[in-house]
Parts: structure tokens; C-alpha cells; sequence
């Protein structure tokens, strides 16, 4: 990683604060931007790792629910990155890894 930032996403709230984004009726969540340099990670891999991370309650995940502001949602910067972390390509790749 070359570089990563903290933050909330995708709420109405102007100024929101870690109790407020806590809050039930909050419509922000916890976002984290991160700088990757890609002649040493893919993107691909990156995402890959993200996928496979047991603590990641992504919307294709059988994990139990989590808090909303825990949603997964991930930016593409680019149609090539957006085709890597569309749901029907993690369902293939995931049906790849499964042993038979």
C-alpha cells in the first residue's frame, strides 16, 4: 500500500462524527480509501484479498448482518477495475476457489 484515508461516505449528515455514523439512523458509512502501487499489487489481487478477508460482510458474503455503517461497497476508477469487483465475477471466482 502506498497510501490509505479514513473517513464516511454516502450519508446526508454535513459534518459526521464516529457517535452520529453509529447512530440507528444513520445513512453514512465507515469508508477507507487506499493507494496501491500496481507493479506491486494488482488491482485484482487487491480485491481478491479484500473478498477473502473473513472480517468483510460484503453484500454476497453468507456472513451473519452487520451495522450499516459496515456496509461494503467498493469505487472503481475504471471499467477494466468495476468488471473485477462485479458480483457475477466474484461468484465465478469464488466458484474457482471452492474445493469439489
Amino acid at each position: 500500500m502506498v497510501g490509505s484515508w479514513v473517513g464516511y461516505t454516502g450519508g446526508t449528515e454535513p459534518a459526521p462524527t464516529y457517535e452520529s455514523v453509529c447512530a440507528r439512523n444513520n445513512t453514512h458509512s465507515e469508508a477507507v480509501k487506499l493507494a496501491f502501487d500496481p507493479a506491486q499489487l494488482s488491482y485484482e489481487e487487491l480485491m481478491q484479498r479484500l473478498v477473502d478477508d473473513p472480517r468483510v460482510h460484503a453484500p454476497w458474503s453468507d456472513a451473519p448482518p452487520s451495522p450499516p455503517q459496515y456496509r461494503t461497497a467498493v469505487w472503481a476508477q475504471s471499467e477494466a477495475q468495476l468488471e473485477v469487483v462485479s458480483p457475477e465475477e466474484h461468484r465465478r471466482r469464488t466458484r474457482e476457489r471452492s474445493p469439489s
